[in-house]
């Protein structure tokens, strides 16, 4: 039974959320664009330039000790709806800027001097967050590399120890930067009265049975990995090649027999070749002679550690992720920061929508920013618009996804927006083979699941992958408010907090847009019971009742 009782965030984890949430859509976005592109540390350096910048036109006109580690938690946490296999070491990232933000407002004060010692901090510690991940991937490697490249850019033939000049003045220009970064945010919010935020946040743990279900055992198998991959990268240095070799490849064999999104980055061709030459052109400059074989045992060392350390952070991820880890920080002292990130998930969709309908016009781009920042955050209470639950009911193999099908022709006839997916069985009816995942509104196909058991058998029937997983979740948490939302379809799997369950119920939780959902006869009443859904409109496909749809989706169209 759910309780009514409700619970409210302090004011400064009020105003994190609204930060957090903030800067947790530009990295969505902004980090999709940028790193499409293929810059790496540009795009890391620009994200951190703009969440410096939101938090600071935020908080200008009360900055407070505890904001910024709080915002930056609240965004790390927003980071993981990213279509990424490895989101563990941005999150890390995330919170590191925030930290500082913190450092340099308790060296300074709260005042513009110490944001803008903060901000050089946080924009600061991107080159040396990724020098220290890439020093972990590849170890000693990266110092001879840069060795190399100096005496070779100043002529100096005879390999001896390298000035630090160039490695101070990239620091100075990006401590400079996050200044810059500080100024801006202080030019655009200095006149933003938007201070003062009252949320109220219903107790969004009844009901949610992933909160009730705490198990050990992914909080044990991540500290396991962490505790493998310290003591490998501890001894690799100390033990033959043949050895360290042996031990990566096991690993990282095992680990991604267990865990299906570790296998995502050997898929990208962006990450794979840029590891695989950096790996093999380290020693093939460090070596004295390239006819002595020894650079490519170095070489594939250095390739099996990178990769070593690329799969134990998704796994560690993977186990991080799982919902039975919830429920150990929905109450007690954790209780503020899983509340505020609660909200901020429901919060998302809505400020995502407004930063992608924003383009810069005009010979005013700071002032345009500030309505930007003062239209985002105005609007945070939910309008009282009650969107409809349709639920479109039938057996397996009745015809449920022709009715989608057929019902999204009738919504682009009439104008109405939609987005969602819906799934493409392949194989005989009786026994399907496997799905594909439509994308909509665009229709982009991508696998979903494959068949790994007979139907009636202990173990799962079919294996999903987790991009497309990804890839469903993060459209669903993307969607405007007021777009009709579809989803085929919501079964047994949701209902043990699998598949679609977390970004289902965070769907229905914002209550911010029509819903379309297809159900099975048999999992219908388990469905409204579990999501708690007051009036939901019944359509039975037998008699393909789209105007029945269409009256309910007038009522907010």
């Amino acid at each position: 039974m759910k309780s009514s009782s409700t619970y409210t965030l302090s004011p400064i984890w009020q105003k994190a959320v609204v930060a957090g949430t903030f800067w947790g859509a530009l990295e969505i976005i902004l980090g999709s664009v940028l790193h499409n592109l293929m810059l790496p540390l540009i795009a890391g350096t620009l994200l951190s330039f703009a969440g410096i910048m939101i938090m600071t036109a935020i908080s200008i006109g009360q900055p407070q000790r505890g904001l910024y580690w709080r915002a930056a938690l609240v965004c790390a946490m927003l980071k993981s709806v990213s279509p990424s296999a490895v989101i563990l070491t941005p999150m890390i990232g995330i919170m590191l800027e925030g930290v500082l933000m913190e450092v340099g407002v308790l060296l300074l004060g709260r005042n513009l001097w110490g944001l803008m010692v903060g901000g050089g901090l946080a924009v600061l510690s991107v080159p040396f967050f990724k020098i220290g991940r890439l020093f972990m991937m590849y170890g000693s490697s990266i110092y001879d590399l840069y060795v190399s490249v100096f005496n070779f850019s100043t002529g100096n033939v005879a390999q001896q120890s390298p000035n630090y000049w160039p490695i101070i003045g990239v620091s100075i220009a990006y401590f400079l930067f996050g200044f810059f970064a500080v100024i801006l945010g202080y030019s655009i919010g200095k006149n933003f009265k938007g201070n003062q935020w009252t949320i109220q946040i219903g107790d969004t743990v009844d009901g949610d049975q992933s909160l009730r279900q705490k198990s050990f055992l992914p909080l044990f198998y991540s500290i396991l990995h962490l505790s493998f991959l310290i003591f490998f990268l501890s001894i690799t240095s100390k033990i033959p090649n043949y050895l360290s070799l042996i031990i990566a490849t096991s690993y990282i064999v095992f680990t991604l027999l267990f865990y299906p999104r570790a296998r995502f980055p050997f898929m990208k061709m962006s990450l794979l070749i840029p590891v695989v030459l950096f790996s093999f052109v380290v020693p093939l400059i460090s070596v004295s002679s390239i006819t002595n074989f020894d650079w490519v045992f170095g070489g594939s060392k250095i390739m099996m550690r990178a990769f070593m350390v690329v799969v134990s952070f998704a796994a560690i991820g993977t186990e991080l992720g799982k919902p039975c880890i919830k429920g150990y920080f929905a109450g007690g002292i954790f209780q503020p920061a899983y509340m505020a990130t609660s909200l901020a998930f429901n919060a998302l969709p809505e400020y995502m929508g407004r930063i992608k309908r924003f383009e810069l016009r005009g010979r005013n781009p700071i002032s345009q920013i500030r309505n930007l920042v003062s239209d985002t955050l105005a609007p945070s209470i939910p309008n009282n618009i009650e969107y409809p639950f349709i639920l479109i009911v039938g057996d397996r193999g009745e015809g449920k996804t022709t009715f989608v099908q057929n019902l999204i022709e009738v919504l682009s006839s009439k104008g109405i927006k939609y987005t969602g997916f819906y799934a493409l069985g392949e194989g005989s009816c009786d026994l399907r083979t496997g799905y594909s995942l439509v994308l909509l509104p665009e229709k982009t196909l991508m696998p979903l699941s494959k068949r790994i058991a007979q139907c009636g058998t202990p173990q799962k029937s079919f294996e999903f992958y987790a991009d497309a997983l990804k890839a469903g979740s993060a459209l669903l948490a993307s969607s405007a408010r007021g777009d009709v939302v579809i989803i085929d379809e919501i079964g047994k799997m949701e209902l043990a907090g699998e598949a679609w369950a977390n970004a289902f119920t965070n769907l229905v939780r914002r209550r911010s847009n029509p819903i379309i959902v297809t159900v099975r006869d048999i999992n219908l009443e388990s469905l409204i019971q579990h999501w708690n859904i007051h009036n939901p409109v019944v359509v039975n496909i037998k008699n393909c009742d789209y105007e029945t749809v269409l009256c309910a989706l007038s009522l907010t169209h």
